[in-house]
């Protein structure tokens, strides 16, 4: 789960060296976000998610 080790190891980075000047934090996606097998074409909307990843991650957790 490279995307969650990541995205921690860039949080924790900045909290360590932020120094207080980092306001926000904004966290993008991708396509994989609502990867899901279909067998014919469809539109995606933000309605779709990939609920099997969200379970993966749960159960297995984030590795760190």
């Amino acid at each position: 789960m490279p995307a969650v080790t990541g995205t921690g190891s860039i949080l924790q980075s900045a909290l360590k060296y932020g120094n207080d000047t980092i306001k926000r934090v904004v966290v993008t996606s991708s396509v994989v976000a609502i990867m899901s097998p279909v067998t014919s074409p469809r539109v995606f909307t933000e309605n779709d998610w990939n609920e099997a990843s969200i379970e993966e991650v749960e159960t297995l957790g984030s590795g760190a």
